[in-house]
């Protein structure tokens, strides 16, 4: 028997598709698809192909496991469309911090803006419904360590897994 891609995706990432589809999203909204859907830790942007092996080393860190509750939805700047967790861990906090610690010992820049944990569930969802606070579905993250992902096309790419 086959299998759908739906069927294949980590139990946590059907949870997200599920809060997704809470949404009443707008025809002009752009969900993530499934597979692209992950907590970002830091937003390092554009990079010299030269420099992602060194990157890459750099972000072999040792950082402790967390449990996380994406409890919340929130619209952000031009209608991004995020899933947060209301209380944020302090290991996940030591893990973004040391994180950013060995992209900028590389020189490359990092978005200057506090971090916030989240998960990106559509660009442009101005308009969007949005479930009441009291009825978003809650998604249970346990940590299973980091990756470095590219954006190719309309995907991320993973090139390396840690932890």
């Amino acid at each position: 028997m086959l299998q759908s891609p739906a069927n294949l995706l980590p139990p946590r990432l059907l949870e997200l598709v599920g809060l997704q589809a809470s949404i009443g999203w707008p025809e002009s909204a752009r969900p993530t698809p499934a597979q692209d859907l992950h907590l970002t830790l830091v937003f390092i942007g554009p990079i010299p192909a030269a420099q992602l092996e060194a990157l890459g080393d750099a972000l072999a860190i040792e950082a402790p496991a967390f449990d996380l509750s994406i409890d919340a939805i929130q619209r952000w700047h031009a209608g991004l469309t995020v899933a947060v967790p209301s209380a944020v861990p302090d290991a996940l906090r030591h893990r973004q911090q040391r994180v950013a610690q060995a992209v900028t010992q590389l020189g490359l820049p990092l978005d200057e803006r506090p971090h916030r944990p989240h998960v990106t569930l559509a660009r442009r969802g101005n308009g969007a419904v949005l479930p009441p606070e009291d009825q978003v579905p809650r998604v249970a993250w346990r940590d299973t360590g980091h990756v470095l992902a590219v954006r190719e096309g309309a995907h991320y790419r993973v090139i390396r897994r840690y932890g």
